[in-house]
């Protein structure tokens, strides 16, 4: 695990099959930090062979390793493959995790597949899987940037009704939505409920305020606004 942390992976692997020639059966912890460690080396093509190395050993992949390999072809930008993962998990009667569902609904949003996010969302309710706040901040994120704002307004709305707190990442995707559809008055709403709630504003949420209020040649507005932020202790 150490050698994998540091980097030395090539090493980390020579000797997992020097263990394996010597009668030492390398253990779960063991691969985990070898996918990881490929994973974090955006090596996920190396990172799949663990997995056939393992299955090849009689040594059962569980939601860590999945987990790691998801969040690896999520950000290689190969959701499909991290997909078929999902897949994989199920045919073995192996429980995805909320982690697990999390990756790939980020994964689906960034790649612009909203629609296939909340089917994920769906089956998440389906398997008794809880989303969470980092379930629900992409999906608004996405919505937004898709136009859809009245959608991700209803979205967060949800979120309060199933008792969990919205966070500045929604917040400020909503605020961003409301700013590009050119609906300050909407988006200052927000702001202030958001203060109201004692969700702490980022720079990024004043940001894209500011910027909103420019396009709008209300430069007046933005200067006051960027002088509150200061007064708040936030750097832009």
């Amino acid at each position: 695990d150490g050698m994998c942390k540091d980097g030395k992976l090539d090493e980390a692997s020579r000797l997992m099959i020097l263990m394996s020639e010597k009668g030492f059966v390398p253990t779960i912890i063991t691969y985990n930090a070898l996918v990881n460690g490929y994973c974090m080396k955006e090596m996920v093509d190396a990172a799949f062979k663990i997995l056939e190395v393992m299955e090849s050993n009689k040594c059962s992949p569980n939601a860590r390793t999945y987990n790691e390999l998801i969040s690896g072809f999520c950000k290689a930008k190969k959701v499909h493959k991290a997909m078929a993962l999902l897949n994989n998990m199920l045919e073995r009667k192996l429980a995805p995790t909320v982690v697990t569902y999390n990756l790939l609904v980020h994964g689906q949003c960034k790649e612009g597949h909203v629609d296939n996010a909340f089917r994920l969302l769906r089956l998440m309710e389906e398997s008794n899987v809880a989303p969470d706040k980092w379930t629900y901040g992409p999906l608004i994120d996405a919505l937004c940037k898709k136009g859809r704002v009245k959608e991700a307004n209803a979205l967060l709305d949800s979120v309060k009704d199933k008792g969990l707190e919205a966070n500045e990442v929604m917040y400020t995707a909503l605020i961003d939505g409301y700013c590009r559809a050119a609906n300050m008055g909407i988006a200052f709403n927000l702001f202030e409920r958001m203060l109201g709630e004692g969700c702490i504003p980022s720079s990024c949420t004043y940001n894209v305020l500011v910027s909103g209020l420019c396009k709008e040649g209300k430069m007046h507005e933005a200067s006051e606004l960027l002088e509150r932020m200061l007064e708040r202790g936030v750097k832009p």
